[in-house]
Order: C-alpha cells, then sequence, then structure tokens
C-alpha cells in the first residue's frame, strides 16, 4: 500500500517490535512546550528533567490505561513495564500519573487514581536535537496515522498570554483563624515530643478574570526545576515546578535525593556565600534536613539490598534558593 505523507516528513526511521510501530522524524529546533500548546488534543503532557537537559511533550494516546478511586485494576506499575520490556524499543515512553489519596476532592476528580499512557505523537529535546516520534499498532493500517500526523500543528508557535489578567477572588484553606489555631497545636504536639517533624500546608483558590493557559504559567516558572503538565482535558491542567528529583531507576540503581532546609540567594558572591554557610551550621535545618534523609532511608530498606549515603549534606544552589541536599543511591532487590 502506498502512504501519501506530508513533504515535511519524508525522511524517517522505522522500529517495528512485537505490537507497535514507531516512525522516527528528524526535526529543526523547536520549543516542545510550545509545540505541545498549539496541538488540538484533549489529553496532554510534557515533562521537562532539571539536570539532563531534556524535554518531553505527547499528544494522542496509543493506549490510556486508569483507575478510579477504590478500583481494583489488574494493571498496575509492574504490568506497564513488563509491556515496555517486551516491546523492546529503545524510546517508548509510558507517561505514568500516580495519585497519593484516595479520596479525591472535587478539583481533582479528573486525574482519577492513576493513568498510564502511551502517546501517539511524541517530540523530545536532548540538548539540540529534537525528534518527533509517531506510533500505531501492528494491526492498524498506517495511513490513518500518517494522515493525523499531518494535522499536528507545527506553525504560529505562540503561548496565548492573558490581556488583562486580575484577580478577581482569593480563598485560603484554612483560614488565618484556623492556621493560628493548628500552629498553637502543633507547638503543643512538639513540646511533647509526639512528632519529629510536622509541616503545615495551605490551599489557596484564585479566580482570574479571564482564562489561564497552563503553558503560560508554567513559562514564568523556575526553569532550573523539574516541570510538567498533565492535562486531563481542556478545562483542567495539573502544573508541577519542583527543585526535588522523587525518584530515577537506572538498571538496578534507585536515585533519590534529600533536599530540605532553605536560604535565600545572595545579591552578590559575599553574602551568597555567607547565607550558604549559615545554612550548613544551622542546628534546626540541619535536623529538619536528617528527618528527611532518615525517611528515605527507612522507606528504600524494603526495595534494596545496599543505600549509599553521604554523612553530610551539601548546599544545591538554585536561582533564587539555595537548599541542603544529600543524594541517596540504593541497589535494587531484583523482582522487588
Amino acid at each position: 500500500m502506498e502512504i501519501e505523507k506530508e513533504e515535511s516528513y519524508l525522511d524517517y526511521s522505522v522500529t517495528e517490535s512485537n505490537s507497535i510501530t514507531s516512525y522516527e522524524f528528524e526535526l529543526a529546533a523547536v520549543f516542545p512546550l510550545l509545540w505541545l500548546a498549539v496541538q488540538d488534543f484533549k489529553e496532554k503532557n510534557y515533562l521537562r528533567l532539571r539536570d539532563e537537559d531534556m524535554e518531553f511533550a505527547s499528544c494522542g494516546n496509543l493506549f490510556n490505561i486508569t483507575a478510579c478511586p477504590h478500583d481494583t485494576s489488574q494493571w498496575n506499575l509492574n504490568d506497564v513495564h513488563n509491556f515496555v520490556r517486551l516491546e523492546d524499543q529503545e524510546d517508548l515512553n509510558v507517561y505514568c500519573n500516580l495519585g497519593f489519596n484516595q479520596i479525591l476532592q472535587k478539583e481533582w476528580r479528573g486525574f482519577l487514581k492513576s493513568r498510564y499512557i502511551l502517546p501517539r505523537f511524541e517530540v523530545r529535546r536532548e540538548g539540540t536535537n529534537f525528534k518527533l516520534i509517531m506510533r500505531h499498532w501492528n494491526e492498524e493500517e498506517p495511513d490513518q496515522c500518517f494522515e493525523d500526523l499531518g494535522k499536528l500543528n507545527h506553525d504560529h508557535l505562540q503561548i496565548q498570554s492573558p490581556r488583562h489578567l486580575k484577580c478577581e477572588k482569593q480563598n485560603q484553606t484554612p483560614t488565618r483563624e484556623q492556621w493560628d489555631q493548628n500552629f498553637v497545636a502543633v507547638k503543643k504536639d512538639f513540646s511533647e515530643k509526639l512528632y519529629d517533624k510536622i509541616v503545615l500546608a495551605r490551599k489557596t483558590t484564585l479566580n482570574f478574570n479571564e482564562r489561564i493557559s497552563p503553558y503560560w504559567i508554567l513559562t514564568h516558572m523556575d526553569q532550573e526545576t523539574y516541570q510538567f503538565i498533565v492535562q486531563s482535558d481542556v478545562n483542567n491542567a495539573f502544573i508541577g515546578s519542583s527543585p526535588e528529583r522523587l525518584c530515577k531507576v537506572d538498571k538496578d540503581r534507585i536515585l533519590t535525593e534529600a533536599l530540605a532546609g532553605t536560604r535565600p540567594r545572595g545579591r552578590n558572591q559575599h553574602e551568597d556565600t555567607v547565607l550558604g554557610d549559615e545554612l550548613l551550621n544551622s542546628q534546626k535545618d540541619l535536623d529538619e534536613h536528617q528527618y528527611v534523609v532518615n525517611a528515605i532511608k527507612e522507606t528504600l530498606k524494603n526495595y534494596s539490598s545496599h543505600i549509599d549515603c553521604p554523612g553530610e549534606p551539601q548546599l544545591k544552589k538554585f536561582k533564587t534558593v539555595q537548599h541542603l541536599e544529600t543524594p541517596i543511591t540504593a541497589i535494587e532487590i531484583p523482582q522487588v
């Protein structure tokens, strides 16, 4: 069968595995976040890594496995891992969203308990190399896939900015009065040594006078962090920007870190050094940091045969703040 292809996609490589065929197209320089913002798909995903100088943007789902709260779905992370391993394609990325809470508040209903997505279309940037990956099931006719490929937007890559943005309403949960009551209770619990560490949290809800693009929000966040967008539909997106690595698995190694204890960056080199030294010698911050290190090591005991962790933290500097950091490496126990 002869397939008519868009002229800009004539050069590509093909990889076929047990169930999936992948096409890889080299691209000129394109910003994945801008590319994703203009694609006409309901569900989209974006990820930018902190240290590896890599970005991933995807849309269109080859498969989308979801589990609702209290649903004992047979598919879990191990099932997805085994599927990817059997396919044996180096560039096969499955996007995984896992909820921490089983009971979802109304604003999180669109994100469900867990979701595993293998995208049909994916743009990747690795340093100065850019490529587009397209996938279809082997039993599918590829002509429809190439037809969809031709509908992707590669022009007018621009994120729409708000025109006259104004916050019309702001709510805090808990209220300031409730927050003060919580703080008094926390101090009492600490004095009685019931806890080693407590983190008070507060939710802020903002209502604006016009619609805001999640992609515009992310462009205003710290670019030295892990960044992501999980867009479940045209009206809902989960956006994040975090300096902290949760976990990375590299063969049999589990890589994670404790990042706790903070000072601002200085206005000059001398002030920056003074603030960093102050942080490294603050007993309160060192104690807080050690609680995090101990909690991570305790969790890793169930999954690893060896844990390597420096005895003292180091400074991790970002654009506006500096943190105490302890890198932690564990050797994974096979089949766990």
